[in-house]
């Protein structure tokens, strides 16, 4: 349905989606820890339309707009919460296991 409007509207110039509130865990892969967190499903343009920019670290990029990949974007709190002492964190370093 997305698509549809997207693809098929002119009174819009960019339309984005998302679905909240869908709980998945996160797994620090280097730490064997694992984080159950809520999160949302976003179109790779969520964050272009509304305007937002990482205070570090990246957006979606153009492997991310590929469909049939998974791509997660951590908040600050969690962020500093599940990555320690090492703020370099790579998003790359966690895996979703998925809706749980």
């Amino acid at each position: 349905m997305y698509e549809d409007l997207r693809d098929d509207t002119d009174r819009f110039a960019q339309l984005a989606g998302y679905i909240g509130r869908v709980p998945v865990t996160l797994d620090a892969e280097d730490r064997g820890e694992r984080f159950r967190v809520w999160s949302q499903l976003a179109t790779p343009n969520y964050f272009d339309v509304l305007g937002i920019q990482p205070a570090t670290g990246r957006l979606f990029g153009p492997a991310e707009r590929v469909e049939g990949t998974v791509s997660v974007v951590l908040g600050d709190r969690l962020w500093r919460t599940t990555s320690g002492p090492d703020r370099r964190l790579s998003v790359s370093r966690y895996a979703s296991t998925g809706s749980t």
